[in-house]
């Protein structure tokens, strides 16, 4: 016997994964948890966070996949400060090939080589930002902008 209930079709596909991503940032209460898998799905980094504003104006680790956790405990960026910092200040994606010859680069992990930072709005608020990194230069991580902005 089958089940009478439709099942929705399995979302593999980038573009599925990040309608399902925007369906989860547009809601009031943010699952960051399943934000970060469904990012993850898309794109291959070895470091991946969701940092949310706070209300002094500074960015904060709220789920991490893949940091130490004292840094993602105690990481905090000032907006317009390093990379996460300026794209939330600017509301641009910035996507980094090369961290080493980018002087707005905080390292929070040894060995990372590339990094994107996308902000989060919703309801025309900036919430945060995705923050991305990998430990080759212009590794996948980048060459998924296109489908995280």
């Amino acid at each position: 016997m089958s089940d009478p209930t439709p099942s929705r079709p399995q979302a593999d596909e980038p573009l599925d994964l990040l309608i399902e991503a925007a369906e989860i940032v547009s809601r009031h209460t943010l699952d960051l948890g399943r934000l970060v898998g469904l990012v993850s799905k898309v794109v291959d980094a070895e470091l991946v966070a969701i940092m949310l504003k706070m209300d002094d104006d500074s960015l904060k680790i709220r789920f991490a996949r893949g940091y130490d956790e004292d840094v993602a405990a105690d990481l905090r960026v000032k907006l317009g400060k390093g990379i996460t910092g300026a794209a939330a200040a600017s509301r641009q994606t910035i996507v980094v090939n090369d961290v080493a010859q980018d002087p707005r680069y905080i390292e929070a992990a040894q060995a990372i080589r590339a990094e994107m930072a996308v902000p989060l709005i919703a309801r025309g608020d900036l919430v945060g930002v995705i923050d991305l990194q990998s430990t080759q230069i212009g590794h996948s991580v980048i060459r998924s902008t296109a489908c995280l902005n």
